[in-house]
């Protein structure tokens, strides 16, 4: 039988599936899906080139390996549709990417409600803060997935506030606010956390009571000559009317910003703000009794007390008149409610060039005319006539809704500090909680007023630092800073809360005793501080007049003679003896470690630091240099306890030794913080030279920071910032083993290690010494 012929086998290649092709066939067995996805391929058939479809295609296929589901699947497509022309393939590639993350950690619905929104987001914010938007989205994913439908269900609340970048700062902020409380996480993201509100409404591109707040306090100063404490008022949820200016206590609660008021503007309406708290503090004496009157006779009270103090004010002052007329802009026959009333009875009454055929509005300018000229001074003259226009107003059946009414002209003050409420009151916690901490404030200066505490915050604050009876426990919020986070690349405005603790007095004789032993090492500081007083003169050249020639300067004179050019007549020199003019802070590190004993002692390293300070101290206090010596340490951001040894204006004594013995080790070591606070009254000082010293034992840290480096960058911050204003900051670490980040936070040259802290005495005086000279 003859072979049989097998025929040759023929290789046939088929082209490779593409994601178009995996796409389609997956599309197939699914009819639930037919419908968005054909008619959103036609489009794209006409509108988008074969490589980009593939794009698109492998994008959709990653939600598909990612059991999104079909509606996480239907809301890509449909955002896909309404964004294709503005994000391009490629950008809905990263979308698709990034909503596939946001499943895998929160969930398909996390996803589909991002992808649902997606399309709102590019009209507002463009490709890049679209893409930038979905990343602050799924930052929060896997942290806290039961907070991104909170965020979600805000996103045009947060974008009209943040752009897509800072959003990611708020949302991280949140993160490390909640930790690991999911009910705290849940408190952040839904707005009901005061903190969240105020970083989302201190607007970017506003001007911020920190940028005024200085200016304003001269202002207010050179005015009246009064210097009240200033606080800001948290931002309000978005669904609160405008915040106001508010006076509780003596203390201005002043907005972080004013919302909507271009920048600008915003100068001029902080400063006419400011100017009518002031008129208030000066001339309402005291507060108005509620008794039995209506909401709307307060607020008609209000605005003739308002037109009272102002009328005052600007006979004192006219040109105050052209500072707060522009916000006057109520005009007649305007609709006939009881704020717009109000408004225009405000206008009237500082405007005299104002109309108004109103027969309500002009009675209210009579009788408010006729009472001033007879009685300017009596503040009872507010509640007589508020009290008859709110009754004219009650015939009228016009309506008022206390809980909605913003007090108009915005400059102007909401009124209640003007009121005492009594114990049953229901008023703001935030007014309750300021007034308290301004009854403690007056208890601890001994009854010094306003003016005093601006003029002198040294003598005040060292009453408070001499009042021994006070338990640790009474510690008063003074300030809030800020505070850098690093890794989100942001600062975190009123991060911080610093509060003074007093210090109860150690056993007297306790200085004496460890000085006793550092002898040697004293008069050596002695002797040295002799041979600096005496001084060596110094020679100055070019001088008008003097008992010598200056050589060079009448060599000089010479030539430009015989060149036929004026001479510089200054052709003397002189000797005289220079005085030192400089200011010093002490800041002494006082956490947990330094009670850690000296090796080869029975000393701790407090104690070493306390002797330290008392050397350097006598030093400075016998040759005459003003300085402070303040103690820090910390428990949380919301307690860094700033204790007063020895303020600016007080003079060295023994007093002051016996509150060094006092210190004790405790806590913490928030360092960045104890910086700004030190630096901020530093600044303060006249001083040519302003010099902080910091002691400290180890790196910065606290026990609700858990990422190592966050204070150590916060601090290298704090410590440039202060450079900036013109400080000199050095630290002496007591860093035996040099393994501290002291270089990285002060600079190589700035900061000087002691190995071993027996020499820290010598060395500390020894560093002022070359300080103070240079």
């Amino acid at each position: 039988m003859a072979d049989r012929v097998r025929p040759a086998l023929r290789i046939i290649e088929t082209p490779p599936d593409t994601a178009v092709t995996r796409l389609h066939r997956l599309i197939r067995h699914r009819p639930n899906l037919h419908a968005v996805f054909h008619e959103l391929w036609r489009r794209f058939e006409r509108t988008v080139s074969p490589a980009d479809r593939e794009i698109w295609a492998d994008a959709s296929l990653l939600l598909f390996n990612a059991n999104a589901g079909p509606a996480c699947l239907l809301a890509y497509w449909r955002a896909s549709l309404g964004s294709v022309d503005s994000l391009g393939a490629g950008g809905l590639a990263q979308a698709a990417a990034i909503g596939r993350d946001i499943c895998c950690e929160a969930g398909a619905s996390a996803a589909t409600a991002a992808f649902s929104v997606l399309p709102d987001v590019v009209s507002k914010s463009g490709p890049a803060g679209s893409i930038a938007w979905m990343r602050a989205v799924a930052l929060a994913a896997g942290p806290a997935p039961e907070c991104v439908a909170e965020i979600l269900a805000r996103t045009h609340l947060l974008l009209a506030e943040l752009t897509p970048a800072e959003l990611q700062g708020w949302v991280a902020t949140g993160l490390k606010i909640g930790g690991r409380e999911r009910q705290r996480r849940i408190a952040y993201f839904t707005l009901e956390d005061p903190i969240a509100r105020r970083i989302l409404y201190s607007r970017r591109d506003g001007v911020t009571l920190a940028d005024v707040e200085r200016q304003l306090k001269a202002y207010l100063k050179a005015l009246w000559n009064i210097g009240p404490p200033v606080r800001s008022l948290d931002a309000a949820d978005a669904a609160a009317p405008a915040r106001r200016v508010r006076i509780a206590g003596g203390i201005l609660l002043v907005p972080e910003v004013f919302r909507g008021v271009p920048e600008y503007q915003a100068r001029d309406l902080f400063r006419a703000a400011f100017a009518h708290a002031g008129a208030h503090l000066v001339h309402t004496r005291e507060r108005f009794k509620v008794d039995q009157l209506k909401p709307m006779q307060i607020a008609l009270i209000n605005v003739i007390e308002d037109a009272r103090v102002e009328r005052q004010a600007m006979a004192e002052f006219p040109g105050l008149r052209s500072l707060w007329i522009p916000y006057h802009v109520a005009i007649p026959g305007s609709a006939q409610t009881a704020p717009a009333l109000f408004a225009r009875l405000a206008r009237a009454l500082i405007d005299p060039d104002y109309a108004d055929d109103d027969g309500w509005v002009r009675k209210g300018r009579s009788l408010f005319e006729d009472a001033f000229a007879l009685r300017p001074h009596d503040q009872t003259l507010s509640r007589e006539i508020g009290g008859l226009l709110g009754n004219d107003l009650g015939q009228l059946r016009i309506q008022f809704n206390a809980r909605a009414y913003v007090v108009e002209p915005a400059y102007r003050d909401d009124g209640l500090g003007l009121w005492d409420f009594g114990e049953e009151a229901d008023a703001d916690p935030e007014t309750i909680e300021m007034m308290v901490d301004s009854v403690r404030l007056e208890q601890q200066e001994a009854e010094t007023d306003g003016d005093r505490q601006e003029e002198a915050p040294e003598a005040a604050t060292a009453n408070r630092a001499r009042t021994s009876d006070v338990p640790a426990e009474d510690g008063i919020a003074v300030a809030t800073y800020p505070e850098w986070d690093s890794a989100a690349g942001l600062e975190r405005t009123d991060w911080v809360t610093v509060r003074d603790y007093a210090v109860k007095p150690g056993r007297p004789g306790t200085m004496n005793e460890l000085l006793a032993e550092q002898a040697d090492i004293a008069n050596r500081v002695t002797a040295l501080v002799r041979s600096l007083k005496v001084g060596r003169p110094q020679r100055l050249k070019r001088r008008p007049e003097g008992e010598q020639l200056d050589l060079d300067a009448t060599i000089e004179a010479e030539i430009s003679r015989r060149v036929g050019e004026m001479p510089d007549t200054r052709i003397h020199q002189t000797k005289a003896r220079r005085h030192r003019d400089v200011a010093t802070m002490i800041l002494l590190d006082v956490s947990k470690s330094t009670e850690d004993r000296v090796p080869g002692s029975d000393r701790t390293v407090l104690d070493m630091e306390r002797v330290a300070t008392a050397v350097l101290g006598e030093a400075m206090s016998a040759l005459g240099d003003p300085f402070a010596i303040w103690a820090f340490a910390s428990d949380r951001r919301e307690d860094v306890r700033i204790i007063r040894v020895k303020d600016f204006a007080e003079p060295y004594s023994p007093r002051v030794g016996d509150r060094l013995a006092g210190l004790r080790s405790g806590l913490s070591t928030r360092l960045g913080t104890a910086i700004r606070h030190a630096g901020t009254e530093l600044s303060s000082q006249r001083s040519f030279r302003r010099l902080m010293i910091v002691l400290t034992d180890g790196e910065p840290s606290d026990v609700d920071v858990r990422d190592s480096q966050y204070l150590t960058e916060d601090c290298r911050r704090a410590v440039l910032a202060a450079r900036g204003r013109g400080l000199d900051i050095f630290c002496v670490g007591l860093d035996p083993a040099g393994h501290g980040s002291g270089s990285t936070i002060f600079g190589r040259g700035n900061y000087i290690p002691i190995n071993r802290l027996a020499d820290l005495p010598a060395r500390l005086a020894a560093l002022y010494f070359r300080l103070a000279v240079r």
